[in-house]
């Protein structure tokens, strides 16, 4: 079982840089909102650890959240939750992909 991530979660680049995410969803946990894929997909990123040259640079957006990333069966208004599987890139040079750590242990979803 998947934890869901929330607005507490820390949730960064490949490179360790960390995505500003955001939610406006009703569900709560521990007083945090739910993750859902807008809130994550778009959400700038700061600080990535990549440095600047001429075939790196550093991620600063969120330009996929992949499907495996979401619940099959919990939702909010209709649409999925993000679970700590989640996956996507960045448009970092190299991607960055995503990494998340939840910070609630109460709430479990597939």
């Amino acid at each position: 079982m998947s934890k869901a991530l929330t607005t507490g979660s820390d949730v960064q680049c490949g490179h360790k840089g960390a995505v500003q995410v955001s939610s406006s969803a009703k569900l709560t946990i521990g007083g945090n909102a739910v993750l859902l894929t807008s809130g994550v997909m778009g959400s700038s990123v700061a600080n990535c650890g990549t440095p600047i040259s001429s075939t790196t640079t550093p991620c600063s957006t969120v330009l996929s959240v992949l499907p495996t990333s979401l619940a099959q069966k919990l939702t909010v208004g209709g649409l999925p939750v993000v679970l700590d599987t989640l996956s996507g890139l960045t448009d970092g040079k190299p991607p960055g992909s995503l990494l998340s750590k939840p910070v609630q242990s109460k709430l479990t979803a597939v």
